[in-house]
């Protein structure tokens, strides 16, 4: 979070990951804080305000700073956290965590205002000078985001990185100027899917094997047409399909609130047999087509 106090060690300041990982392995004892606040906006700040919140404690908080519109995380996981008693605290960023005695006792922040847009396209947030106040809590959790440790890449100084600390290889092989390194997921797009990760996990090794078999390292003609349909941009993001046979989707049935605080009890109870029957009957005119013409060169395939 770059605040004073980060890497102090005070008890009660915990990393999202290692909160996470703490509280399903069950490694650590983390105690039930009267106050928790939980520093960012996406998927991992979700999970820790819910965790908490199943943990026990009585005050969750997400601190934020830009507003609602901006936050990365699932509108779904907002909206959920909200009605399990999540509070959200926007336009507001950390600048110290308050301790004593080597325990957290609050988290000093500033008051911020909506700039222009910065390079995700999201207004950036602007302090405002004299703003500062104290949040009391007994427990800070830093969730907002990760980078990769490209440390290991001191032994391969001609791997070239972006200013986001990516690596950069070719779009589609996945191989770097230096011949036999290869790089994909986060550490090649920055914070993606995990599905992202996995077909980029697919190209790589496909290219590693022609790589070590002396073979000309280039993606299949199958790979090929899935790049040329994706840029045709069959799919339109503004087109308005009207309801399936005039029914709208059913919800998904959920316990009641009184059962998430306080416990890990699965949250969606599924779909009667019937209803995922009368579901699955809907037409949901879920297909796209897309059309190339494709020409075969000395009979090489696709090109």
């Amino acid at each position: 979070m770059r605040v004073d106090g980060e890497f102090k060690g005070y008890s009660g300041f915990y990393k999202g990951i290692e909160v996470l990982k703490a509280v399903v392995l069950g490694t650590e004892d983390i105690p039930v804080p009267e106050t928790t606040l939980v520093v960012g906006g996406g998927n991992t700040a979700m999970d820790c305000v819910r965790t908490f919140v199943r943990l026990g404690c009585p005050d969750v908080h997400i601190v934020y700073r830009r507003t609602e519109k901006e936050m990365p995380a699932d509108p779904h996981e907002i909206h959920d956290s909200k009605d399990e008693g999540v509070k959200y605290d926007f336009l507001v960023a950390p600048t110290r965590i308050v301790a004593k005695k080597g325990k957290v006792v609050g988290l000093e922040c500033q008051k911020m205002e909506l700039g222009p847009p910065d390079d995700s396209g999201r207004r950036r947030p602007v302090p405002i000078k004299g703003s500062e106040h104290v949040i009391e809590a007994d427990c800070v959790i830093s969730a907002i985001g990760q980078d990769c440790d490209l440390g290991y890449l001191e032994e391969e100084p001609d791997v070239e990185k972006t200013k986001w600390n990516t690596i950069v290889t070719d779009a589609d092989t996945l191989q770097t100027k230096t011949p036999d390194v290869f790089a994909g997921g986060d550490v090649q797009t920055g914070p993606m899917m995990l599905v992202t990760a996995c077909g980029q996990g697919r190209r790589a090794a496909q290219g590693i094997d022609q790589y070590l078999s002396g073979r000309e390292v280039r993606i299949s003609d199958e790979q090929v047409m899935e790049n040329v349909i994706a840029k045709i941009g069959a799919y339109d993001k503004d087109e308005v399909v009207p309801e399936a046979k005039g029914r709208k989707r059913v919800d998904m049935p959920v316990i009641g609130h009184e059962l998430k605080v306080g416990s890990f009890k699965e949250v969606e109870l599924g779909l009667p047999p019937e209803t995922a029957m009368e579901e699955a009957a809907r037409c949901m005119r879920c297909y796209i087509v897309g059309m190339a013409g494709v020409i075969s060169v000395n009979g090489e395939g696709a090109q």
